[in-house]
C-alpha cells in the first residue's frame, strides 16, 4: 500500500496506509483470542494423543467445533457492532466521516476471523505429529500468494484488496493444513 500506485479515490499512499493500518491493528488484537485459546488447549490435546488415536480424534473434533463456534461468535459480535464496530462508529461521527473507509476495512477483515480460529488447532496437529517441517512450506506458499496478489490488486482496488487478501492467505493456509492432515489421517 505504501509503495504501489493507487487509484485516485484512495488518496496518497500515506493516507491509504493510515486507513488500512488503524483497523488492521484492531484486527491483530482480536487474533490473540484463538492463539491464547490454542495455547491452553495444546497440552490437553497432546495428552489425548498419548492416550490413543480414537480419544485424540474425538477431542480434536470437539476442539475444532469449539473454535468454529467461538470464531463465529467473535465474528458476529464484532461485525454486528455489539463488541466493537458501534464504538468505532462514534469516531466516525466525531471526525466527519473520515473513518468510514477504515470501518469498511475492519468489516472485511472481521469476515475472515473464522479462518484464523480454524487454522490454529490444525497447525498444532502438525506439531503433535512432529511434522512441523510442513508449516514453513505452507506459510511460504501463502506469502508468495499474498505478495503476488497484493502487487496485482492493490493498484486496482487499494486497501480493500489487501483486506480480503489478509484472510484469503490464511484461508489458503487452512486449506493446505486441512488437506494434508486429512490425507495423512491425522484428523
Amino acid at each position: 500500500i505504501s509503495t504501489l500506485r493507487l487509484p485516485d479515490q484512495f488518496g496518497n499512499n500515506l493516507q491509504a496506509l493510515g486507513v488500512y493500518s488503524f483497523p488492521y491493528k484492531i484486527f491483530e488484537v482480536i487474533l490473540v483470542i484463538p492463539t491464547f485459546m490454542m495455547n491452553s488447549v495444546y497440552p490437553v490435546l497432546l495428552e489425548k494423543y498419548k492416550e490413543g488415536e480414537e480419544i485424540y480424534h474425538k477431542f480434536f473434533k470437539k476442539t475444532l467445533q469449539t473454535f468454529f463456534g467461538i470464531g463465529v461468535l467473535v465474528t458476529l459480535l464484532t461485525y454486528s457492532g455489539i463488541f466493537l464496530l458501534d464504538y468505532l462508529k462514534i469516531l466516525e461521527d466525531n471526525f466527519n466521516g473520515e473513518f468510514s473507509s477504515s470501518l469498511n476495512v475492519l468489516s472485511i477483515l472481521v469476515i475472515g476471523l473464522i479462518v484464523f480460529f480454524l487454522s490454529q488447532p490444525l497447525s498444532w496437529v502438525f506439531v503433535i505429529k512432529e511434522k512441523q517441517r510442513y508449516l514453513p512450506i505452507f506459510y511460504l506458499i501463502a506469502a508468495i500468494f499474498n505478495f503476488s496478489l497484493n502487487y496485482l490488486l492493490i493498484p486496482i482496488y487499494g486497501f480493500y484488496a489487501s483486506s480480503f487478501l489478509t484472510w484469503g492467505s490464511e484461508l489458503l493456509i487452512l486449506i493446505m493444513l486441512f488437506v494434508t492432515a486429512k490425507v495423512k489421517r491425522w484428523i
